[in-house]
């Protein structure tokens, strides 16, 4: 895995607690990839990899991580379904999107808000998977 490079920038604040947190942020990339090389089946670490490139803006990655997560143990994490849509959504990958957001709606005892989200996940996932399968021409005029 390629990190983003973390020590090769200056940093963008004279803050010693934000630095510090940067610090413990490059670290724990570190401690997570340690411990999926030790074991490849500790699901934990991937969950925690995926999030974390996800908000990196690194979407790909995060998708990635969170694939590996299903296909490891689909039962471990009943939201990994949820997040892997919401970037795929992210990116426009409105098809897998919804397969993803199918196969969460079928997971039992999902918080209520959490539930609503992904419903209206759904609904963007649909429509956006039918817009770019029939393009509407659009042409503007000033």
């Amino acid at each position: 895995m390629v990190l983003p490079a973390f020590g090769q920038q200056k940093y963008g604040t004279n803050s010693k607690k934000a630095i510090k947190l940067k610090e413990f942020v490059e670290a724990s990339y570190e401690t997570f990839e340690k411990a999926v090389k030790a074991d490849d089946q500790f699901i934990d670490p991937y969950i925690l990899l995926a999030e974390s490139h996800y908000e990196l803006g690194e979407t790909e990655t995060g998708i990635g991580y969170f694939e590996k997560v299903i296909s490891l143990n689909p039962d471990h994490f009943k939201n990994s379904y949820y997040r892997l849509a919401q970037m795929q959504l992210s990116i426009g990958r409105y098809d897998d999107a919804k397969k993803n957001l199918e196969l969460f709606a079928e997971v039992k005892r999902i918080h209520p808000k959490i539930r609503e989200d992904a419903d209206r996940a759904m609904i963007t996932a649909t429509f956006g998977a039918n817009a770019v399968k029939k393009p509407v021409d659009f042409d503007p005029k000033n």
